[in-house]
């Protein structure tokens, strides 16, 4: 994720609303979860060619 601090401060100070921001944040946060879950339950990379005809892909 880039730098939330400054966003926030840069939206606040704008008046903007942050419930975008936070949604944003939240979507990258659980994306890169699913992401590193998905590595270490099936150590398997993506894009891997190992997976591959296994009945893991």
């Amino acid at each position: 994720m880039e730098d939330f601090n400054t966003k926030l401060f840069t939206a606040l100070a704008q008046g903007e609303s942050i419930h975008e921001l936070f949604r944003q944040a939240l979507e990258e946060a659980i994306n890169l979860l699913l992401e590193s879950e998905r590595i270490v339950f099936l150590d398997d990379e993506k894009w891997e060619v190992k997976g591959y005809h296994t009945g893991n892909s």
